[in-house]
C-alpha cells in the first residue's frame, strides 16, 4: 500500500487535475445539494447578460459599459451561443468551462514544476497547493470566471515558448492579454523566452501567432463600430478612474483575505527567491512574474480575492521549488511523508470548511469577498483614510434620474437581468466604482443609451 501510494503521489502527473476535480466538483455539489442552484457575482452575471446581449443583437462596449478587453467578452457570447439564448443553460456551461479552465491550470502548475525541478513530487505539490487555496476552488460555481482562462493562456504561453512551439505560444499570450490588461506580463516574458534562442524564424512565428489571435479579437468590434468605444472603456478609463487605494488598505486587505495560509504564501515566496538564485537561466521569469504581481497588487489592480489569483499560482509553484530545495540537501523520505500528510490535511480542511483558514464565503449567496467584508471596509479604511465609492454626484444626471436608475440597476440587479433575459434601458448598469468614477469625471448621464463617445476628463 505505502509503495502504491508513493508511485502515484511520486509519478503520475495526472493526479494533480484529478484531485482538483473533485475538490471543484465538491463546491459545486455543495452548492447544488442546498437548493442554491444557480448562484452568481455581479462580475460573472456581467460577463454573461453582455455575452447573452451580444447574442440578441446587441454591441460590446456600445450597448453595455465594461473595461474587460474584447475576447473575455467575446468567450462568454459563445457560450451564450452555444446555449442558444437560454441563461440557465448559459449559466450551467459557464460554470463546466471555468471548472476546466481550472483543471487544465492546475495541470500546467504541476507540470512546469515538475519540469523545472526534475522533481514529479514537487510538481504534484505545487498543483495540489494551489487548489487548497479557497477562492480557486470556490470561484467557478459563480459561473464565467475570465481569470481561469487569464493565467491558462498566460502560463500556457510561458510552457509553449520554453518547449519551444513559437506558433501557439504567441498566440496563447495574445489570448491571455486579450482578457486582462494586466496579462500584458505574459507575452513579455514568453516573447523574452523566444527571443533568447536567438532565431530569427521562431521570433515570425511567435509574431504571426499573436497578430492572427488579435486580429480575430478585434474584426468583431471593428464590425459592429465599436473600436472607439473600446478603447474609451479599456484603456482610457481604467487610467483616469483606476483604483487609489493606499498602499497600507492593499496590504491589510491582502492580509485580511490569506489569513492563515500567509505562511504557505511566504514560504513560496522564498522557495521561488531560492531557485531563482540556484538556477538564474531557467528561472528568471518566475521571478519577473513575482515583481509584476507585487506592482499589480500594491499600485494598479487589488479589487477582491481573485486579484490574488497569479501571486497563489507563484506560491504554489515556489512551494514546489522549496520541496525540491530541502529533498535535494537532506534526500531523506521522511520530508516526504510530512510534506505529503500536512498538504492532504490542508486540502481536506479547506474543502470541508470552505476555507477555514483562507478566504471564508459563504457559496450560496455571494456577497463580495467574504462575510468580513463590512470589517474590511471599516476598520482598513480608518487606517488608510479613504472613503467608500458608493454615492456619486453625476454631473450630466440630476437627483431624481440617479435614484430611478441606482433602484433599477447596479451589481445587486445584475443577476436578474440576465436570468430574466432582460435589455436595460441603458448602457450604463453595472455601475461598478470606475464606471462611477469615469462617469463623474465625463459627466455622463445614467440614462445614456450608447456608450463609448470619445471623451476625456
Amino acid at each position: 500500500m505505502k509503495r502504491l501510494a508513493k508511485e502515484v503521489f511520486s509519478q503520475n502527473s495526472l493526479t494533480a487535475p484529478i484531485v482538483s476535480t473533485l475538490v471543484y466538483l465538491i463546491s459545486v455539489v455543495r452548492v447544488v445539494l442546498n437548493g442554491n442552484w444557480p448562484v452568481t457575482s455581479s462580475d460573472t452575471a456581467m460577463f454573461q447578460h453582455i455575452g447573452w446581449m451580444v447574442f440578441s443583437g446587441k454591441r460590446y462596449y456600445i450597448d453595455a459599459w465594461d473595461p474587460k478587453p474584447p475576447l473575455t467578452l467575446e468567450l462568454a457570447t459563445i457560450i451564450a451561443y452555444i446555449s442558444n439564448g437560454d441563461p440557465h443553460l448559459q449559466h450551467t456551461l459557464s460554470v463546466v468551462s471555468t471548472i476546466v479552465a481550472g483543471i487544465l491550470l492546475t495541470y500546467l502548475i504541476s507540470h512546469i514544476t515538475s519540469e523545472i525541478t526534475g522533481n514529479q513530487f514537487a510538481g504534484l505539490l505545487s498543483g495540489i497547493v494551489f487548489i487548497t487555496f479557497p477562492v480557486i476552488h470556490y470561484s467557478p460555481v459563480f459561473g464565467y470566471e475570465p481569470k481561469y482562462f487569464v493565467f491558462l493562456f498566460g502560463l500556457g504561453s510561458i510552457y509553449l515558448s520554453r518547449n519551444p512551439k513559437p506558433i501557439l505560444s504567441g498566440a496563447a499570450a495574445a489570448a491571455s492579454a486579450g482578457m486582462w490588461q494586466f496579462a500584458i506580463i505574459f507575452p513579455i516574458i514568453s516573447f523574452g523566452i523566444i527571443s533568447r534562442q536567438k532565431s530569427k524564424e521562431m521570433i515570425l512565428k511567435y509574431v504571426f501567432g499573436a497578430t492572427i489571435i488579435t486580429f480575430f479579437s478585434l474584426l468583431p468590434i471593428y464590425l459592429q463600430g465599436g473600436l472607439v468605444a473600446m478603447t474609451v472603456e479599456v484603456i482610457i478609463a481604467p487610467l483616469y478612474a483606476g483604483e487609489t487605494q493606499s498602499f497600507l488598505y492593499r496590504l491589510v486587505k491582502g492580509v485580511t483575505h490569506l489569513k492563515l495560509m500567509i505562511p504557505i504564501a511566504l514560504l513560496g515566496m522564498a522557495g521561488i527567491l531560492l531557485g531563482f538564485l540556484d538556477d538564474i537561466r531557467e528561472r528568471w521569469w518566475v521571478v519577473g512574474l513575482l515583481l509584476w504581481f507585487c506592482i499589480q497588487i500594491f499600485i494598479l489592480d487589488y479589487d477582491g480575492a481573485d486579484d490574488l489569483f497569479l501571486g497563489i499560482i507563484l506560491v504554489s509553484m515556489g512551494i514546489g521549488f522549496a520541496f525540491e530545495k530541502l529533498s535535494t540537501k537532506y534526500e531523506s523520505e521522511r520530508i516526504n511523508s510530512i510534506v505529503t500528510a500536512v498538504v492532504v490535511c490542508m486540502l481536506i480542511w479547506q474543502v470541508v470548511t470552505l476555507g477555514g483558514v483562507g478566504v471564508i464565503t459563504n457559496p450560496y449567496s455571494y456577497s463580495g469577498d467574504n462575510p468580513d467584508q463590512a470589517i474590511l471596509e471599516s476598520g482598513i479604511q480608518q487606517f488608510a483614510h479613504l472613503s467608500g465609492y458608493t454615492e456619486y454626484t453625476i454631473g450630466g444626471s440630476p437627483p431624481d434620474e440617479q435614484y430611478n436608475v441606482k433602484s433599477r440597476y447596479g451589481p445587486d440587479k445584475i443577476e436578474e437581468l440576465f436570468f430574466t433575459s432582460t435589455i436595460p434601458s441603458t448602457c450604463h448598469y453595472r455601475l461598478s466604482g470606475m464606471e462611477l468614477e469615469w462617469m463623474n469625471l465625463t459627466e455622463q448621464s445614467f440614462t445614456d443609451e450608447k456608450c463609448g463617445k470619445w471623451r476625456l476628463p
